[in-house]
C-alpha cells in the first residue's frame, strides 16, 4: 500500500438523534513485502464507538483516490476498544 491508499467509510444517517460512530481500528495486508504488479489482499477492521447500530454502510478501498473495492456491511453493532 502506498501514501495515496486509504480506507473510506460511509454512512450517512439523516434525521438521526443517536448516531453511530464507525472508524478503522486496523489495516492490514498480504503478502508484507510488495513488488509492482503482485496482488494484494487488504482488510480493514471497522468499529463502532458510538450509541447506535450502524446499518448499511460502506468500506471502501482507494487508491490514488479512485475506488478500487466496496463492500456493503448490513450492521455493526457498538464495538468495545
Amino acid at each position: 500500500m502506498t501514501k495515496t491508499s486509504m480506507i473510506i467509510v460511509d454512512q450517512s444517517c439523516p434525521g438521526c438523534t443517536i448516531k453511530p460512530d464507525l472508524a478503522v481500528k486496523g489495516i492490514t495486508w498480504s503478502p508484507d513485502n510488495i513488488c509492482d504488479g503482485d496482488q494484494v489482499a487488504v482488510n480493514a477492521t471497522i468499529v463502532n464507538i458510538g450509541t447506535a447500530i450502524a446499518a448499511d454502510f460502506y468500506v471502501r478501498y482507494c487508491s490514488l483516490l479512485v475506488s478500487i473495492h466496496e463492500k456493503l456491511l448490513r450492521d455493526l453493532t457498538q464495538t468495545e476498544c
